[in-house]
């Protein structure tokens, strides 16, 4: 038994007297005194009866025996030469550690080679594509989807066909053409329950993520050509020296493996979320398969900009057809119906596609041709999940935002009211279930389960049966940047720096346009704020990006657009010739069934919520700010620490508290710091920042602000822009050298907008704190080149 040294031995216990020649008191590693620690009972030491009382003296001082120590014992210099050993020992199992992980990762990034290499494009491809002659153009026809070459009425696809480049334009000018069909067809009204057929297959190219390379099949003739959950495994334990079983793969059966399009693919589904970091190309492959299998359709597609008039959408409810026998692309129906709706005319609607511009633009004129304001319904009217046009006019949102003053001052943002930011569980629920009830009441003929209120109570109702809640959004852990993608829609392999930058500069229109539709409070925030401060564009270096909304927001968000999956549709050209930056891009709004707990909780579901570029797998993370009735625990080390820098900044008591508010992961601001919201462009797109973005930023970032060096890059003065290292030095702080074709181009693109934002925030300073937005044009400025039509323009021409 082990006693507390820190015990005191009272002067009852007695030791040897220091008169006697052989009895000097001990050394607390001496065998008497070890003999004591030793004792089975704490009692054998002080009680009367014990050994102890059978010394002739004992001494008044108080010795006090230290914890024993799981060192050993003995001299200083044995002690020290121990913890040395143990230093040495230490500091090489970690370097071990490190370079297994190195050769790990060397292994899991470069001797992977399942899948046919990608085509990807680079920042030279979107130059020679922007400067490409007119003639050039025409005769590539960008503005137009092609069909796949094996459509056809009488057969269906039974070979790939390796020259065909997948197009996500394609299915959206099949919906653009459904959607006005139907308004044909049923005297200009948008019907409640009509639905369009939905399957993964039309939206993601989940194709080229399942067929293995011809040098694959060449060289694992031993796996028959074929993946199931053992060469699976086997092919990454090859590949990985810390493999790990995986835990949701399951073989398919006979039935299962006959309905593959193409035998090629895999023999087994994935279904669930792998946790362990696994080879990249791998992630591809396990994400791919649990769209393809078991990935559930989304509630809902919403067009943006769909409709004129400003930010309006057509938001129409799915037909989940990933379970039909129909295995094959299902806009493929649609297409036929598309060609045969002008017969004479099908020999070239075949050769030359479809164009989503041309389609929208119908779509717009149908729609003109009766008026739409009484199927145009706010969120709150609308009960159950029905097929609608939501959003309103852009220029409500302009009288609201972008009011002036004579001298140009603007004289306000938009002002968010406290009630946006409180938040009680066990209130919020009596009052769904109150709602529930009423609706119930008044209708008896509806169905209960499609009532959005319903839904939302009944999520809640489940999840707060957890206790200590599982992790929600899951990455595609792997030893690269796995971290930053979606474990489901991962299509990181290869991915190209522009490509990166391009798909999170849609990801972000698409999202403030989305916000702006559907009346969301959200502004930018972390990263994204950051990148807002120094150029108004998301960082170069970034991976994702960053927003905040309101409380009451988030609930919106969770009643009525949970499950979908918005497609950009917005057809604002830069050259109405090729629609450089109209490449239509797809993003599924996933929000956290936990979007009502408001503390930290155990840590792993801070964000609320996710908009995920399907394409490539990158998100915009999105929390909620709180003020919330349950208490954050005020005693935390962290929130005293963050508490004391927010009150400092604003010269306020710490004990003042009431307009506190939070997010899950513990970032902490004032009602004022927010509200009222400036409004300004980011990306080129109308966005909001809050009141006082720097003082937040100060206390965010405090060292970064001012530094103009950073993860590889550095901004350059005369270009206003971060460039890489790698193109110019370091050192070359003015950007003189920068002279590569590629800077100059992106220089050329950004130049004007971003001069325009450092005029506004030099305007900020010198009004007080008021910041003049920019131009209200907005989606009028190219900014980047579209990756989408890069890659079909380079297709074609080779």
């Amino acid at each position: 038994m082990f006693v507390n040294r820190d015990l005191t031995l009272t002067s009852a216990t007695k030791l040897p007297s220091p008169s006697s020649p052989s009895s000097s008191i001990q050394s607390p590693y001496s065998p008497t005194i070890l003999s004591y620690i030793s004792s089975p009972y704490l009692s054998d030491i002080t009680s009367p009866g014990s050994s102890a009382y059978s010394e002739k003296q004992c001494y008044s001082s108080r010795v006090r025996l230290k914890t024993r120590s799981w060192l050993p014992y003995g001299s200083p210099i044995r002690r020290l030469l121990f913890k040395r050993s143990l230093k040495v020992a230490f500091t090489l199992i970690i370097s071990l550690f490190l370079m297994g992980n190195h050769i790990n990762s060397r292994l899991c990034t470069t001797e992977w080679s399942y899948l046919n290499p990608k085509f990807s494009i680079t920042a030279k491809d979107a130059y020679q594509f922007y400067n490409m002659d007119e003639s050039t153009l025409n005769g590539l026809d960008i503005s137009r989807s092609s069909f796949p070459p094996e459509l056809d009425a009488l057969s269906y696809p039974s070979t790939p066909d390796n020259n065909y480049l997948y197009d996500p334009r394609l299915i959206a000018s099949l919906y653009a053409f459904k959607i006005r069909k139907h308004l044909n067809d049923n005297s200009a009204i948008l019907q409640p329950d009509f639905r369009l057929p939905f399957s993964w297959k039309d939206w993601i190219d989940l194709h080229s993520r399942l067929t293995p390379s011809q040098e694959w099949v060449r060289d694992n003739k031993y796996f028959h050509n074929r993946l199931i959950c053992e060469s699976f495994s086997e092919q990454i334990r090859r590949n990985n020296l810390f493999a790990h079983t995986l835990k949701a793969c399951q073989n398919l059966n006979y039935s299962e493996i006959l309905n593959l399009p193409f035998p090629n693919y895999p023999h087994f589904k994935i279904t669930g979320a792998e946790h362990e970091k696994l080879p990249a190309e791998a992630r591809v492959v396990i994400g791919a398969s649990y769209v393809y299998h078991e990935m559930p359709a989304p509630e809902r597609v919403i067009l943006l900009n769909s409709l004129p008039g400003g930010n309006r959408a057509f938001s129409i409810l799915t037909k989940d057809m990933n379970e039909s026998c129909m295995e094959n692309l299902i806009n493929e129906f649609m297409a036929f119906e598309y060609i045969i709706e002008t017969p004479e005319r099908r020999k070239a609607y075949r050769e030359k596609g479809i164009s989503v511009v041309s389609e929208i633009k119908k779509l717009h004129d149908e729609v003109t041709t009766f008026d739409y304001e009484h199927i145009v319904s706010s969120d709150i009217e609308i009960k159950s999940d029905i097929s609608r046009i939501i959003g309103r006019d852009l220029g409500d949102d302009k009288k609201l935002a972008f009011r002036r003053s004579l001298s140009g001052k603007e004289l306000g943002g938009k002002a968010l009211a406290p009630s946006e930011f409180i938040w009680n569980t066990d209130k919020a629920m009596n009052d769904l279930e109150h709602e529930v009830q009423k609706q119930y009441n008044n209708d008896n003929k509806v169905k209960i389960e499609e009532l959005l209120d319903y839904r939302l109570l009944k999520t809640m109702q489940t999840e707060k049966q957890n206790i200590n809640l599982p992790k929600y959004f899951h990455e595609a852990r792997n030893f690269d940047k796995g971290a930053h993608f979606d474990w489901r829609f991962y299509n990181g392999v290869n991915l190209t720096e522009y490509e990166r930058q391009l798909s999170l500069h849609k990801l972000a229109k698409a999202w403030l346009r989305f916000a702006t539709t559907a009346g969301l409070n959200t502004w930018l925030a972390h990263g994204s704020l950051l990148g807002y401060y120094f150029t108004g564009m998301i960082l170069d270096w970034d991976y994702d990006a960053d927003v905040q909304i309101t409380q009451a927001s988030l609930v919106k968000l969770a009643r009525n657009y949970n499950q979908s999956l918005i497609s950009d549709t917005t057809t604002y050209g830069h050259k109405e010739s090729t629609f450089l930056d109209t490449g239509v891009g797809t993003y599924l709004l996933d929000v956290s069934p936990y979007f009502y707990e408001r503390l930290r909780g155990n840590g792993n579901n801070a964000i609320d919520a996710r908009f995920i570029d399907i394409e490539t797998g990158l998100y915009i993370d999105i929390t909620a700010i709180t003020s919330s009735d349950t208490q954050i625990e005020l005693q935390r080390p962290q929130f005293d620490k963050q508490r004391s820098i927010l009150f400092d900044q604003n010269s306020r008591k710490n004990t003042d508290i009431d307009d506190l508010y939070h997010c899950r992961n513990e970032h902490f601001y004032t009602h004022d710091e927010i509200s009222p919201l400036i409004p300004t462009l980011f990306e080129g797109s109308l966005a909001y920042v809050p009141n006082k973005f720097e003082q937040i930023l100060v206390r965010e970032y405090p060292r970064f602000l001012n530094r103009t060096t950073h993860e590889g890059y550095t901004l350059r003065n005369k270009l206003h822009k971060w460039v890489s290292n790698r193109v110019c030095n370091k050192s070359d702080i003015e950007g003189e050298s920068c002279n590569d074709s590629v800077t100059k181009f992106g220089y050329k693109l950004t130049n004007a907008y971003i001069n325009e934002h450092k005029r506004g925030m030099k305007q900020r300073k010198e009004n007080n704190g008021f910041k003049p937005l920019l131009s209200l044009n907005s989606d009028s400025s190219l900014l980047r080149v579209d990756n989408v039509l890069t890659s079909i323009a380079m297709k074609r021409l080779y």
